[in-house]
Formats: C-alpha cells, sequence, structure tokens
C-alpha cells in the first residue's frame, strides 16, 4: 500500500471514529435530557396529586365541621328541628361535603382508600336519610336509629358524636397520609400553656 491509500484510509476511519463520538455522545445527551424530562413531569405530577389531597381533605372536614355545627347549635335551641327547620345553608354544606368527600376517596392514597371510602358512604347514607332522600337499595332508616330520641326526634349528641367520628378518621388519614405525626393531646396543650 501507498502512503496516500494509508492516509486516506486512516482518514476515514478517523472520521468514522469522530462521528460515532459525536452520535454517542449526542444519543447520551439525548437520553439523559429525556430522562430529566420525565422526572420533572413526575415531580410535578406528584405535587399536583399532594395540592389535590390536601384541598379535598382541607375541603371535606370543612364541610364536615360546618354540618356538625348547625346539629351543635340546634342542640342548645329548643325552637329549632333538624332537619325540618334546618337552614337552606345546611344543605348547601351537606353537599359540599359529599362532594368533597367523593372527590378525597378517588385522590385520596391507596392505604386510606377504604377508610375513606367508608366514612364517605356512611356520610352519604346519613345525609341521604337526614334530607329524606331514599332511592332504591339505600340504608333504611333503621341504621340510624342510634341518633335518634325515644321521641323519634334526631337525638342531637348522637349526631354530633357520629359527626365527629367521620372527622376524625378523615383527619387520621390526612395526618398519616402526609405524615404530620401524632395528633396532639388536649391535655398535652394544657400543660404547654
Amino acid at each position: 500500500m501507498d502512503t496516500a491509500t494509508v492516509g486516506l484510509v486512516g482518514a476515514v476511519l478517523g472520521a468514522a471514529g469522530a462521528l460515532s463520538t459525536v452520535f454517542l455522545t449526542h444519543r447520551f445527551t439525548q437520553k439523559r435530557e429525556e430522562q430529566k424530562y420525565e422526572r420533572e413531569r413526575e415531580q410535578e405530577n406528584d405535587r399536583w396529586l399532594r395540592d389535590q389531597r390536601q384541598t379535598c381533605y382541607h375541603n371535606a372536614v370543612k364541610y364536615l365541621i360546618r354540618v356538625r355545627a348547625i346539629g351543635a347549635y340546634v342542640k342548645n335551641t329548643k325552637t329549632v328541628k333538624l332537619p325540618e327547620d334546618a337552614p337552606l345553608s345546611w344543605y348547601d354544606d351537606i353537599s359540599e361535603a359529599n362532594a368533597w368527600l367523593t372527590s378525597l376517596h378517588y385522590y385520596c392514597g391507596d392505604d386510606y382508600h377504604d377508610d375513606i371510602g367508608e366514612v364517605s358512604t356512611e356520610f352519604l347514607n346519613l345525609s341521604n336519610w337526614l334530607i329524606g332522600f331514599r332511592p332504591t337499595g339505600t340504608i333504611s332508616k333503621k341504621q340510624f336509629l342510634h341518633i335518634l330520641s325515644s321521641d323519634g326526634k334526631l337525638d342531637y349528641q348522637e349526631f354530633v358524636d357520629l359527626m365527629l367520628q367521620i372527622e376524625n378518621v378523615i383527619s387520621n388519614c390526612a395526618r398519616q397520609e402526609f405524615k404530620l405525626g401524632p395528633r396532639p393531646e388536649f391535655s398535652s396543650l394544657q400543660n404547654e400553656i
């Protein structure tokens, strides 16, 4: 082989090596960028889901408290009877609580799905019973006999206690899902004051 041919072969091999290096570098850079984009997209999705969960937990508890507050208020009055004399806003609060509990059941973490589903269904049945809505196949009045007094009226203390149980399940799920630690005890708060 003459020197020109050796030079040509060397140039071709050098160019092929340089092109393959450029190609591989571009490919690895592109792959790294795609992985970075996927990680950022996954992180953004996780933040969005966390925000949805926080909003659902917050609003579910907020409207459950509002529904319970009317019951607590009525407990101390003799002129108002639930559900007959309930303010219209109470029915709006019941609807909002049901909507937020349904959303929370959809967005909550897998570990809390069953607990939230159970209290959501219990509140839905309770609210349907309170407003007199009885679609076919729903729980009868017998399920809620424990919140009725001996004269067949709503026992407000039992109602408030049931609402507190539902709120506590939701609050405990939120605390565990967001790793907020144990719920402070009232007695330990008094000691700090």
